[in-house]
Parts: structure tokens; sequence; C-alpha cells
């Protein structure tokens, strides 16, 4: 019996993948030959199908990142509010969003997702659970409203991500408690073409009134 022995090409093929599918966050799933997102991934063998489109795609963003550029992707994520002074009714937005951008950038687009008015001090936190007991792990250490506030500039989201079990939140106004969970859709994908980012792609329910006016 002649012992198989991947071609050079395949092999080259099969590491352009591999770099491919770990900036993508693409893991292909146990003892199948479909595909999802994820931060790991599992393969069973050194080498496994894909199209020449795949093998050219991973050539490019090596090629781009071997000449000091960078292929920025984009994040998917479901922002739901899940507390407020005045929260009524279901209230998600679902926003693509560039992995490069700052908590600030995040926080810019809620406000604008839901059409507050930007006037008060905001946070963001780590937690299992949206529940005001759950133990919570804030994203700056810095003290001061305006400190926070500058430390969330200098945060990008490609380093708050992956999570564990932990969830994203975004806690606007200490005094009405505005809270939003934010999940992250697994993978990332490559911006379209003539696209601005941030995007709302999705919206389920009406905005929350921030400031409701209650007839007398």
């Amino acid at each position: 019996m002649v012992e198989h022995q991947p071609s050079k090409l395949n092999v080259a093929s099969s590491s352009l993948v591999a770099r491919f599918e770990t900036r993508m966050g693409i893991r292909r799933a146990r003892s199948s030959n479909r595909w999802s997102g994820g931060l790991e991934r599992e393969r069973e063998h050194s080498l496994v199908p894909f199209g020449m489109v795949w093998v050219h795609l991973a050539a490019l963003i090596v090629a781009l990142e071997q000449a000091g550029g960078e292929i920025l992707m984009i994040f998917t994520l479901a922002i739901e509010c899940v507390c407020g002074l005045y929260l009524e009714d279901e209230c998600i937005r679902v926003v693509e969003i560039d992995e490069q951008a700052s908590l600030y950038d995040l926080h810019d687009t809620i406000q604008d997702a839901v059409e507050f008015d930007r006037d008060n001090l905001y946070d963001f936190y780590l937690a299992n659970t949206p529940s005001p007991f759950a133990q919570k792990t804030w994203l700056t250490e810095a003290e001061g409203g305006q400190g926070r506030q500058e430390d969330y500039r200098n945060i990008r989201l490609s380093e708050v991500y992956p999570l564990d079990r932990k969830r994203l939140y975004y806690l606007f106004d200490y005094g009405d408690n505005w809270v939003f969970e934010i999940r992250k859709r697994r993978g990332a994908k490559p911006p379209e073409a003539g696209v601005k980012y941030p995007r709302v792609v999705d919206r389920v329910g009406p905005n929350p009134e921030q400031y409701p006016h209650y007839d007398e």
C-alpha cells in the first residue's frame, strides 16, 4: 500500500485556510462539513475540503497583513434594553460595527439606535446576567466620570471580545439606570463595499422614551 502524501499545493493552501479561519473566527464542527462561526476551531484532519475562492480569500488576507495592511472585520451585535426607569416595551437593535471601533463609538451607536440625548455619563461592564445583583467586572479602573469616559475611547471591541461565559453590558444614566445587554453573534465578516459602518440592520420594538411626557 502506498501512503498518501499531500501535495505541496494542498499543504500550502491548508496553511492559508487555517490562518484565514483564525482571522475570520471560524471553526469546523466535528464530524461535519458545515462551517460555523466561533472562536475555536476543531479539525479532525489536516486537510479539509475547500474551494479555490476560499483559498484566494485566505491568500489575500495573508498578503495584505504581510504588506503591513489590515482587513478590518465587522461584528454583528444584538443590543437589548433590559432595564430602565421608563422601559415598557421590548427593544432590540441589531448593529453591524467595525471590530476596531472603541467602546465610546459603541456608546455613540447605541445612543443613535434608540434616539437618546447623550446627556449623561455611561459605563461598560461584564456580567453573567442583567440582574442588578450580578457580580460586575468594570472595563475601566479610572476614577471619576470623565476619566472613565476617556478610557472608553481607547478600548477597542476587538480587545473586549472574545468573552467567555460573560456578556457585555452598557449602563447609561446612573439615575434612570438604562442597561443594555450586548450579545455578539458568532464570527465576523468582511465589510461590504460602499456600506458605512456602524449601521442598524434590524429593529424589534419601539425606542424607549428617555423622558416621557405624562399628562398632568
